[in-house]
């Protein structure tokens, strides 16, 4: 995936969280933004705290 279709900075995930419409089921909540242009999208992905030793056992 190139960079710029990354959400890395904590100001960009607050965007989202902020101005979000959600969806949401047992295991995942999908945020997302209307963006002015929209030549591509952006995908960031968070991970609750409650899972990260989960996640660095599993990938790392």
């Amino acid at each position: 995936m190139r960079k710029s279709y990354r959400v890395k900075s904590e100001a960009d995930f607050q965007k989202v969280f902020d101005q979000h419409h959600s969806v949401a089921n047992k295991m995942f909540i999908v945020y997302t933004m209307q963006r002015d242009q929209p030549t591509h999208f952006r995908l960031g992905i968070s991970i609750s705290k409650k899972l990260g030793c989960v996640v660095t056992s599993a990938f790392g």
